[in-house]
């Protein structure tokens, strides 16, 4: 399975960049090559403070809002094809 690389939060008041398995987006999923992420207060809370987040929650990544380009959509998916830009929220 492939790999990419993402920022996480990889302890409390920590961030560092790490290798995750990329898989394969399911029905209804969609998978984005980032090209721009964002970072919202809840992001940095949770760096600094652990907000919601066990132990077992690391690397928790970061960054869910964002542009990029669409790699692969899921079986059901209609409207986006690979090769889309896209931006969310």
């Amino acid at each position: 399975m492939p790999t990419h690389k993402a920022v996480a939060a990889t302890g409390l008041d920590t961030i560092a960049e790490v290798d995750l398995l990329t898989p394969s987006p399911g029905a209804g999923e969609v998978l984005v090559e980032m090209k721009y992420a964002a970072f919202s207060p809840v992001d940095a809370y949770q760096v600094d403070n652990g907000f919601l987040l066990r132990d077992s929650d690391y690397p928790h990544v970061l960054g869910f809002a964002g542009a990029g380009i669409v790699h692969e959509v899921g079986e059901g998916v209609e409207g986006l094809k690979g090769g889309d830009r896209v931006c969310f929220p």
